[in-house]
């Protein structure tokens, strides 16, 4: 099965190019992705990993299960040890990642690290689900997320041709 490409759009493009400015030289270099469930972060992940050769870390991966009932208003529950391993370790030897997921700045300074280059991520159309509403509510009033971004992408999928 062949693997199609990535989202690519003009936007796409010049985020990457910024991204890359902002990098300067292959070095330890965090590149974070925040915003609602389903705006698109993982979508932007795999496409600037793609574009730059660089790993892209999904924070969904390392989620304990079941941890949360819809309505709660307490964090996401992650496996931190072994998040804060795999972040660290590409860090540590001085090479760049990007790691995307909802709660961002929160999840990563639990894990004691910060974005060196923070994108929010909005899709047109696209606000928190039900289960994470209350939670995120309580992120952005803490943690200002879009504010702190060096930049907010906002975009709309491409319609897929029939």
């Amino acid at each position: 099965m062949k693997i199609p490409p990535p989202i690519e759009t003009d936007r796409h493009r010049d985020l990457a190019r910024r991204v890359e400015g902002a990098l300067k030289s292959w070095r330890r270099f965090l590149v974070g992705l925040d915003g609602v469930e389903g705006a698109g972060k993982s979508t932007l992940a795999r496409y600037l990993a793609w574009r730059l050769g660089m790993p892209a870390v999904h924070t969904d991966m390392f989620l304990v299960p079941n941890n949360s009932k819809p309505g709660a208003s307490k964090w996401l529950e992650y496996r931190r040890p072994e998040l804060k391993s795999v972040l660290h370790s590409r860090l540590d030897a001085g090479k760049p990642i990007i790691v995307e997921g909802v709660c961002l700045l929160h999840t990563l300074e639990d894990v004691g690290l910060s974005p060196d280059y923070l994108v929010y991520v909005e899709e047109e159309g696209t606000d928190p689900g039900p289960t994470l509403q209350n939670m995120h509510t309580k992120y952005t009033e803490q943690y200002t997320p879009k504010k702190r971004a060096h930049e907010v992408f906002r975009w709309q999928r491409p319609v897929p041709e029939a």
